[in-house]
């Protein structure tokens, strides 16, 4: 890929500061985790031949003891569910590695649900660790039990947002303890003042590395669809699914967990299975259900998306080098860090197989856009990205405005399906679709809508922490060795308000199916027999009572032709040789007669 062929040369080769800005899906993890982790290989086998030159002493024996157990090189995420990602990925790359390379750590911060991480974590530092991946807020949580004085390596990824996040402070803190030698790697899909200001600070000199969006190898064609009112989307999300316009893995982004679960119970209501990954959940259970979603389990994922609610610049980047002393955030992204914003799915995380992402609900930023979206065409694979707006309401038309002068110019689309757009066209692009084609199933879905009621959507939501929490580390250990307390807890469980899910709703009647996509029936008009000849006769070879073959009764007993009839009357003129075997027999008298 173009990020890992400029990138790994640099970063290994050079060791210089690097900057790496590319879109999602490109290949930024593996472009900075392969050369840091052969970097780190080169280090220790060059600390193991000096320690082989030195002489023998007590002193250098120490010394190469403490030379395998420091942190080597040290991964900030802004999320946990990243955090996990990344750790998944290293463990693949270190699989043959183990003899050189301890396993890698993660540092977040202990939450209510899981209170014995803390004192895990101060167990397993204990002996460091080469490799560490964490969150700010978690590195800071354990910084009186680690040191950073011998770190050779820094990446910050999905750097765009950690100011967002509401990491200034803790970014600062963590500058502090960086020694003053260390190469470090800034990752981005976009370049906004949040980087901006975190390059001014965290790199020095470095090298700059941009991948045009057009270098992709996949196709992403993007659309909106203004609706008259919000009340709609759930209509037009019925229709697009029922109808199969959006077919294969979908990814549906909408602003709060609330409207996650009201649009799970609605699908669930005509059959469509799906699954929630929200900020109620657990990192554990939100793994889960992703993995269940990439391994095929369900088509359909709702996500909660956790952005700013600050309007973000994609403006050029600045040639400006000046250094700053202090981390500062963005005037309108004062967010404090709590616990929830750990979470977040709409960045960096790998959905596999995405072939359509819907935004139910419009980002707030052309920053969070182009992160949502990004969930698909991954790794030169297609896909559609799909906006819903009211465009009643003059905020969103507002955003989209700078949402498309984000993105870039549409590639155009030669298929013949309901989404194509023109070469050239600007994207999001305007999907063409007529609401009052699709009128005749508002009943159906406004009698489900009713049925989706707040107390069922609460109930739901209490079941899905109850069961986050009962698959809690802590309490599956605990119900290993009390398995009654697990039995009691499971017969307790919550009955949803909504009713049984009704048959019929399942399957869409003929009648409710727009003309334009019904299937044509076939005719009725009998085709004429390609096997009957041209004069209408019956052909005597297909005629059973023709063609089956008989025994001859001829028996030929002589080489003129002639053959002796197996005939009873023959044989009895031949015998008393009347008729033609008379001997006065004429042929001319007795033509035509027996």
């Amino acid at each position: 890929m173009p990020v890992q062929e400029s990138a790994v040369p640099l970063i290994l080769g050079e060791g210089k500061d690097v900057l790496i800005q590319s879109a999602t899906g490109s290949g930024k993890t593996l472009g900075y985790l392969i050369p840091l982790l052969q970097k780190l290989l080169n280090e220790l086998e060059s600390d193991n031949n000096n320690d082989a030159t030195t002489t023998t002493t007590t002193k250098s024996s120490k010394s190469k003891s403490s030379n395998k157990n420091q942190i080597k090189l040290l991964i900030l995420l802004p999320t946990r569910d990243l955090v996990d990602q990344v750790i998944s990925t290293l463990n693949s790359l270190l699989y043959y590695l183990t003899d050189q390379l301890s396993p890698p750590l993660s540092l977040l911060k202990p939450q209510k649900s899981d209170p014995n991480l803390h004192s895990l974590t101060v167990s397993s530092l204990r002996t460091p660790p080469q490799i560490v991946v964490a969150t700010p807020l978690g590195l800071l949580t354990y910084t009186s039990h680690l040191t950073l004085s011998s770190l050779t390596s820094l990446v910050l990824d999905e750097s765009d947002l950690m100011l967002s996040h509401g990491y200034a402070s803790d970014l600062t803190e963590t500058r502090k303890l960086l020694p003053k030698i260390c190469q470090t790697v800034l990752v981005s899909a976009t370049l906004n003042e949040s980087v901006k200001e975190l390059k001014k600070v965290m790199l020095h000199k470095p090298a700059i590395i941009k991948v045009n969006k057009e270098t992709r190898s996949g196709t992403l064609k993007q659309f909106y669809l203004p609706l008259p009112s919000s009340s709609d989307k759930l209509l037009i999300i019925y229709c697009f699914l029922k109808l199969s316009i959006i077919t294969g893995r979908s990814l549906f982004f909408t602003s709060s967990t609330t409207s996650c679960y009201r649009l799970k119970l609605f699908l669930e209501q005509f059959g469509i299975r799906s699954g929630v990954v929200g900020g109620n959940m657990t990192g554990r259970h939100r793994s889960e259900v992703v993995e269940r979603f990439n391994t095929g389990g369900f088509d359909v994922l709702i996500a909660e998306a956790t952005e700013e609610a600050t309007e973000e610049s994609l403006d050029s980047e600045s040639e400006s080098e000046s250094e700053a002393d202090e981390i500062t955030s963005p005037k309108k992204s004062s967010k404090k860090n709590t616990d929830s914003s750990d979470f977040g799915v709409s960045r960096g995380v790998d959905f596999r197989g995405v072939k359509y992402v819907i935004n139910v609900d419009l980002p707030p930023t052309s920053s969070s856009y182009t992160h949502r979206i990004g969930r698909t065409a991954r790794a030169g694979a297609s896909g559609i990205a799909l906006t819903l707006i009211d465009e009643s309401d003059e905020g969103e038309m507002e955003i989209l405005k700078v949402i498309q002068e984000s993105q870039p110019r549409a590639e155009g689309s030669k298929s013949t399906d309901v989404m194509t757009m023109k070469e050239g066209e600007v994207q999001p692009a305007r999907l063409e679709f007529d609401l009052k084609e699709v009128e005749g199933f508002r009943y159906r879905v406004e009698d489900v809508k009713r049925a989706v009621t707040k107390v069922a959507i609460t109930e739901t939501i209490q079941k899905e922490i109850k069961e986050s929490l009962l698959n809690s580390d802590r309490l599956l250990e605990h119900f290993a060795s009390n398995p009654q307390d697990r039995n009691l807890l499971e017969a307790d469980k919550m009955r949803s308000n909504i009713n049984k899910v009704q048959s019929h709703l399942k399957h869409v009647p003929s009648y409710l199916i727009p003309s334009g996509m019904k299937v044509a029936k076939p005719s009725k008009k009998r085709r004429r027999r390609s096997n009957l000849p041209q004069t209408g006769e019956k052909n005597s070879e297909a005629d059973p009572l023709i063609s089956a073959p008989t025994e001859s009764r001829i028996f030929l007993d002589s080489n003129d032709g002639t053959g002796k009839s197996t005939s009873g009357r023959k044989q009895w003129k031949m015998k008393r040789g009347k008729g033609k075997y008379s001997k006065r027999y004429d042929a001319t008298k007795f033509r035509g007669k027996r």
